[in-house]
């Protein structure tokens, strides 16, 4: 039995196996076998093949991980005789990632005995049309330039909505009556890193005893 074949249509997440068999006998069952490693570990569905001489084969490969090389062989059988094919690898190709759509930041601050507690949310507004944008934290700092007073990373919940509650000691605070918040989205698979406008808010006073 003669056999060739060679991956094309390479992607982020999937390839296509092309190749030739040329079997001596009838009927042919043959399939794929890839993986991560020469162990495979996971192979296309097998198909069968009437006759013999050259028959032109190929299998869809989707699901893959990204920017992972990626071993492959073909496999045949006829009647008892197994045929295993050389390995070959590929490599996949690295995501392309979006930019989100924006990213929204709303802040309020409240006294809380000698620190000042100040509340952030917001929401990554992701482009249309790309799934699994919703993961990933969001970076919060509270300064008073040039020094960060807080700093908290909340994560996206299932909606993209972040939300942080972060504390300032009011020994940091004498003589400072406005504190900027900041957040920036970190990034993910799917999604560049994304920065929100900073936001100004006031030092709320002490509450009388």
């Amino acid at each position: 039995m003669r056999s060739s074949s060679r991956p094309r249509a390479i992607s982020a997440n999937g390839a296509q196996l092309d190749g030739a068999l040329a079997p001596a006998a009838s009927p042919t069952t043959w399939f794929f076998e890839y993986g991560l490693s020469t162990a495979y570990g996971a192979r296309t569905a097998p198909q069968t093949l009437d006759g013999t001489g050259p028959h032109p084969i190929n299998a869809r490969l989707s699901g893959l991980e990204s920017a992972a090389t990626f071993h492959y062989r073909l496999v045949a059988q006829t009647g008892s005789t197994e045929y295993l094919g050389p390995d070959g690898t590929f490599t996949t190709k690295a995501p392309v990632r979006a930019a989100p759509a924006g990213l929204t930041l709303d802040a309020t601050s409240t006294p809380a005995g000698a620190s000042v507690r100040v509340v952030a949310s917001g929401t990554l507004e992701a482009p249309a049309g790309v799934a699994g944008g919703c993961n990933g934290g969001v970076e919060i700092q509270v300064a008073h330039a040039p020094l960060t007073l807080a700093l908290a990373t909340a994560s996206l919940n299932g909606r993209c909505g972040y939300r942080a509650t972060l504390m300032v000691r009011r020994s940091l605070l004498r003589g400072v009556r406005r504190l900027t918040v900041h957040s920036d989205f970190t990034g993910n698979a799917t999604l560049l890193p994304r920065a929100a406008r900073s936001v100004s808010i006031s030092v709320p006073p002490r509450r009388a005893r």
